[in-house]
């Protein structure tokens, strides 16, 4: 793995880590102490099911349902997805 600051203020892009296979743990604490330092991380072209990205994500933390967003803009089956998308809501693009 690899990690690279994106700006001064914040953000890293972590490469050479294929999030769709198994995490060892001490990647894990790896990718918490960056995560820490840079507080926002990148991964570019990765490839998860909804279920993988969930089980992913709740390694740091407890995750929030987005049950107050807009219908169109949440992932049907799990309330803990938004769908990043450009659309149409109340006539406004979004």
């Amino acid at each position: 793995m690899e990690v690279v600051r994106l700006a001064n203020a914040l953000g890293a892009e972590v490469r050479d880590l294929d999030l769709s296979q198994p995490l060892s743990e001490s990647a894990v604490r790896e990718l918490r102490a960056h995560w820490l330092e840079h507080l926002v991380l990148r991964f570019r072209d990765q490839s998860l099911t909804p279920e993988a990205f969930i089980a992913f994500s709740r390694r740091f933390g407890e995750l929030e349902r987005h049950d107050g967003y807009a219908p169109e803009l949440r992932h049907p089956a799990h309330p803990e997805l938004l769908q990043v998308t450009a659309t149409e809501v109340a006539g406004r693009r979004v």
